[in-house]
């Protein structure tokens, strides 16, 4: 796999995360030539990568990007760091290890022709047997408490809540769950646990090339002819053989700003970066969306809760609003072996959040309405950027996630966790923190210093019909105006799935792959 400058491949690659190690895999072995390109490390021999409970302590270290939101009236002025993985693998080497199919109602609403249920769901059940997905064998006693509370509130009445018999349908249906204990990443399973390509029949090369930061296209007569990257610190250029893509997988943030580097945006802001138009295309950097979550509801054990196991949490749980918003539960808990408490929920309610006593239940909203839009203010790989989500600006989802945080509420001071000793010290009201219930008025408050986000930005280069103005791609995530271009990352959907984003990433590669199939097969 040694990098060999200014050589020529049928497909490069940019960005060695959680879907552009899939589509560099499926090419590669499909028969092409294909040039992977990370910016960040590898990670093979990390253990802070392999422990699945590890994963808090990466955040904002030397694997994370770095970037944040933009402060926010909604979120009490608060700057809330957007964590993005920095290393091969990508965020699914730094992130907690929830995978959730989603709804196939998620799919079929975005509209787009070859993107439904019926023509994703066989992609994701391809991934599914490469990637592991398994249960905790020894949950956190706080983990089978949620379990367990939410089959209780079943059996009281309350709709839909059941534990679920497979953990990859969670999204599917509502009910609670485990979730699995060691990392199993994409570059893992795709580029290190499949079998060798040599040993695969007809396959072509694969060239993985880490610390290697993509600065810009190259196009040549209206098509992407090559990427200029860093090599040892000196821009190269990898060029594409005729016939050959540009194959952009660098995340909702990284891949709008090459698109912008490379001409390929709103025209006001090309003339603001002094980038000359290559195609106008208004969307790129708008309609990001992401899911606002709460830290959230933290008790207090009797016990310090011990060492950490699996993920740091260990089961979760999808539930309905009861809004008139679609057929996918659109609520979610999970449970942290932590406190689960913002710094400004902390400095509020007293907490000290190193506390070994201390677990908690996050509250998120999978449903959410709210769009948001990003400003690049500097085209090098990590420069600035001001990212704007607007978390929590649809009423619609403020009313819900309140919801949400009241339903918890109920498990928390319910029988099981009583059961376990468990004392609730948020959320409480503001103005008398020794009683035990909230107003809407306490909540919202609260809600806006606990709000934050699950890192599941998207969106950003969404993809759309052939009739709609507003896309980037079109159905088979080519790049409006210029040839020999695609996206296949989480910027390219038109809606945020109700669900950890990880499983529809990897599934949008893997059909990423399949259109890119017929010329591969033909070489």
């Amino acid at each position: 796999m040694a990098p060999v400058s200014g050589a020529a491949h049928d497909y490069v690659v940019v960005g060695g995360g959680g879907a552009g190690c899939v589509v560099a895999r499926r090419l590669a072995e499909r028969g092409a030539s294909v040039l992977l390109l990370e910016a960040g490390p590898d990670d093979v021999g990390r253990e802070d990568v392999a422990d699945a409970g590890a994963w808090p302590a990466m955040l904002g270290g030397e694997l994370d990007w770095g970037v944040s939101y933009a402060p926010s009236p909604r979120t009490a002025g608060r700057r809330i760091p957007l964590p993005r993985g920095r290393v091969l693998g990508g965020s699914s080497s730094t992130n907690a290890m929830l995978w959730y199919r989603g709804h196939p109602s998620d799919y079929d609403g975005w509209g787009v022709p070859g993107w439904g249920w019926a023509d994703v769901a066989p992609c994701l059940e391809r991934a599914e047997r490469v990637l592991r997905i398994e249960r905790p064998r020894d949950p956190h006693p706080v983990a089978t408490a949620l379990v367990d509370a939410v089959e209780a509130a079943g059996r009281q009445g309350w709709d839909g809540f059941a534990e679920l018999a497979e953990l990859t349908a969670a999204a599917e249906d509502d009910g609670a769950g485990g979730v699995r204990s060691r990392r199993w990443s994409t570059s893992r399973a795709y580029l290190r646990e499949l079998p060798p390509l040599e040993d695969v029949s007809g396959s072509g090369s694969l060239t993985v090339l880490t610390g290697s930061p993509a600065l810009r296209l190259e196009m040549r007569d209206g098509r992407a002819s090559g990427v200029v990257h860093l090599l040892d610190g000196q821009p190269v250029t990898a060029g594409v053989r005729s016939g050959g893509e540009v194959v952009l997988c660098a995340g909702a943030v990284e891949t709008p700003r090459l698109l912008l580097a490379s001409g390929i945006g709103d025209p006001a802001d090309l003339a603001r970066l002094g980038v000359p138009v290559v195609s106008a295309l208004g969307g790129v950097g708008r309609n990001l969306q992401d899911h606002p979550l709460l830290e959230g509801v933290t008790l207090r054990m009797p016990e310090p809760r011990g060492r950490t196991r699996d993920n740091g949490g260990g089961a979760v749980w999808n539930w309905r609003s009861g809004k008139p918003r679609s057929d996918a539960p659109d609520l979610h808990c999970f449970v942290t072996q932590a406190a689960c408490a913002t710094p400004a929920v902390a400095e509020a309610h007293g907490l000290d959040r190193s506390d070994p006593h201390l677990v908690g239940l996050g509250v998120g909203l999978m449903g959410s309405r709210s769009r948001g839009h990003l400003v690049v203010r500097d085209v090098a790989p990590g420069g600035a950027v001001d990212i704007h989500p607007q978390l929590l600006a649809d009423p619609a989802d403020r009313a819900a996630l309140l919801q949400g945080l009241r339903d918890v509420i109920d498990l928390a001071d319910g029988p099981v966790f009583t059961a376990l000793g468990a004392q609730r010290l948020t959320p409480r009201p503001a103005a008398h923190p020794g009683l035990d219930s909230c107003s809407d008025t306490d909540l919202e408050e609260f809600m806006s210093l606990a709000c934050t986000t699950f890192f599941h930005a998207c969106g950003t280069a969404a993809m759309g019909r052939d009739d709609d103005e507003r896309a980037v791609l079109d159905a088979q995530l080519r790049v409006r105006g210029v040839d020999g271009l695609r996206v296949a990352d989480a910027s390219a959907f038109p809606t945020v799935p109700t669900a950890n984003t990880l499983a529809a990433v990897v599934t949008l590669a893997e059909r990423a792959a399949d259109l890119l199939v017929p010329w591969a097969v033909r070489r």
